[in-house]
């Protein structure tokens, strides 16, 4: 097994750097430290893929800003999945109406806006 695969045993460092933690060389402390991990994402800055052994503590700016990032895209998608959901509850909702015979509801969008603000707090508590 390669030493840029992620399963199996983490290859020994062969440099003789400080350990941010232990401040010992890290030839002598990395392969039985929990810090020494499989990581992998994306460099802000270079936008290069980042996939390798090495020291969490080391990376984790760039781990943080990654995850950030992922973040910020999971709340993007779901706020696009909310607006097509009510798009779709609004049609139900007409047409259930209009099979009564009943006058169509209100905008569904507008009753949703009234009871919940955008910071996600309901209305009138603070």
């Amino acid at each position: 097994m390669s030493s840029t695969e992620a399963n199996g045993k983490p290859p020994w460092i062969l440099n003789d750097d400080m350990c941010p933690q232990w401040r010992k060389s890290r030839k002598k402390m990395c392969h039985k430290c929990a810090f020494y991990q499989w990581i992998k994402y994306e460099d802000a800055q270079t936008g290069r893929e980042v996939t390798q052994w090495d020291c969490v503590i080391i990376h984790q700016n760039g781990l943080a800003v990654n995850q950030a990032r992922e973040s910020s895209r999971n709340v993007a998608s779901i706020d696009k999945m909310a607006t097509v959901m009510a798009v779709y509850l609004q049609v139900i909702a007409d047409a259930s109406a209009k099979a009564q015979g009943l006058p169509p509801p209100k905008d569904i969008m507008e009753e949703a806006n009234a009871i919940i603000d955008y910071s996600g707090r309901e209305q009138g508590q603070h």
